[in-house]
């Protein structure tokens, strides 16, 4: 990961440190590519400025930009504009920020790219931006949901052109800068807070080593060294958040989703109906199998799950049709059964229901410690 650090004695530096990696738990666990989902956003940020007394209170203004590399994005820069504050010489202040930068996401990719930058703005020229800015106009969210690319890449050539052109170069300087990048096959991603500390004050220089934990830790929004909170410098504070599966429910807005919830009400009312003729349970099987393969079709177009997952949630639905359509714990007439060849014909890696239903209890086990994980969140109610 970029920094930009310079010595100023054998103790302490200037500029900004790497990021430093506050566990969750005690074995977090990072996510791997292809495995699982990610959330990351801002969790806290302070800006602290020790100029001297005699210079006037300055706007700051804290920009975002996020590169993902997987399509649509391919590592193009999404930029953001956080916030805009008025700072005075000897001051420390809390930003209010707790955006999310990055939508909970698959881990279909190599790294995320990260930067922030707390910009001082030397002439006061963002005043007229403040309120624009701080009712969060200019943030732009990645996800992968359809219309958000559009609507995340407007707004982030908006919120650059904005910057090109209320603050001149010559005009600016940052109080903290970061540039990184996160990479998933190195397990940089993990349930954890990520911390950059800055300084450009020499009263002020940050330590030598760079503190981690357990002496820098984060309760609440506040960051603490020592079990006291920082005071004298700048920082930003990301958490990121990781579960094994999204689940079926956070598909709620999808065609798929529409398609297999109909399966679920026919094969639900063909077992509400006891005395249902063995020729109209074969043709509701048949219409399930239908629109089960139409749902299976639309599932592995999303870009929001995982090929894994989707084969999960369809083989799931598959198999509770089939239950509810032919329970096991009754007896026809005439049964129609599948046989195992037309149940690994529908479902290509499954052999027999016997293996499909123990894939479908080890989704519902990992689905299930998901779900805790999202109403945790805040993402599913």
């Amino acid at each position: 990961m970029a920094t930009q650090m310079m010595s100023n004695k054998a103790t302490a530096t200037l500029g900004t440190t790497p990021v430093i990696r506050l566990p969750k738990a005690a074995t977090p666990n990072p996510i791997q590519p292809g495995q699982g989902y990610f959330r990351l956003r801002l969790h806290s940020a302070q800006a602290a400025i020790f100029g001297p007394f005699w210079q006037k209170a300055q706007q700051l203004l804290v920009t975002s930009e996020v590169r993902l590399y997987m399509p649509p994005f391919n590592g193009e820069p999404i930029q953001s504009l956080q916030r805009v504050r008025s700072l005075k010489q000897g001051a420390v202040e809390q930003l209010g920020l707790n955006p999310n930068l990055i939508d909970l996401t698959p881990a279909s990719l190599d790294k995320v790219s990260v930067d922030i930058d707390f910009l001082l703005d030397r002439q006061n020229r963002l005043v007229s931006l403040a309120r624009l800015v701080n009712d969060d106009a200019f943030l732009s969210v990645i996800s992968l949901a359809p219309g958000a690319v559009a609507v995340a890449k407007a707004i982030g050539g908006i919120s650059r052109q904005l910057v090109d052109t209320f603050l001149d170069e010559n005009d600016q300087t940052s109080l903290l800068k970061f540039s990184g990048d996160f990479s998933l096959a190195a397990g940089e991603l993990a349930d954890a807070y990520y911390v950059i500390l800055g300084s450009t004050f020499d009263q002020h220089p940050l330590p030598r080593p760079i503190p981690g934990p357990p002496r820098l830790q984060v309760s609440g929004n506040d960051l603490l060294l020592d079990n006291q909170p920082v005071v004298h410098w700048s920082y930003i504070i990301f958490d990121i958040d990781v579960v094994e599966m999204r689940t079926r429910e956070l598909g709620r807005s999808e065609p798929w989703y529409d398609k297999l919830s109909q399966v679920e009400v026919q094969a639900t009312q063909a077992s509400n109906i006891p005395w249902l003729e063995d020729k109209d349970r074969k043709e509701t099987w048949e219409a399930c199998l239908k629109m089960l393969k139409d749902s299976d079709l639309l599932l592995h177009q999303s870009p929001l799950y995982l090929p894994s997952e989707a084969n999960n949630i369809i083989q799931q639905a598959y198999y509770s049709a089939y239950q509810k359509i032919y329970p096991p714990s009754r007896s026809f007439a005439s049964p129609v059964r599948l046989p195992a060849e037309s149940v690994a014909q529908d479902l290509p890696g499954v052999g027999s229901l016997e293996e499909l239903k123990s894939q479908v209890d080890s989704y519902r086990i990992a689905t299930s410690r998901s779900q805790g994980k999202l109403r945790s969140l805040g993402m599913l109610s």
